[in-house]
């Protein structure tokens, strides 16, 4: 699972005490460029939807969730079938209105 660490400082009289936290990646839900820059928009383990950062991609350790968020995100193959669909029905438009000429 993916990991951020968080550093923490605290200070007591002449010493430094450093607390580090670790946050797991539950889910990748969302990908940007900023400035150039891949951002991912990221659900962390055990915090609600509201706590979702975007995290620059060069801080995730997370390989196997970057793998299926990359499945799920493949756009899917432009449909040339919509393109001669709506020629269709244009061109059904066209012979219904020659038809309603003839008609009259």
């Amino acid at each position: 699972m993916g990991k951020r660490s968080k550093n923490a400082s605290k200070q007591k009289a002449d010493e430094v005490e450093v607390e580090e936290e670790d946050y797991i990646v539950e889910k990748i839900v969302d990908e940007r460029y900023v400035d150039g820059t891949l951002e991912y928009f990221l659900k962390w383990k055990g915090y609600s939807s509201l706590d979702n950062t975007w995290e620059p991609a060069e801080n995730l350790d997370c390989p196997e969730l970057l793998e299926e968020f990359k499945k799920t995100r493949v756009a899917p193959p432009r449909d040339s079938s919509s393109e001669s669909d709506s020629r269709k029905r244009k061109a059904d438009e066209n012979s219904n209105a020659e038809l309603k000429i003839a008609k009259t």
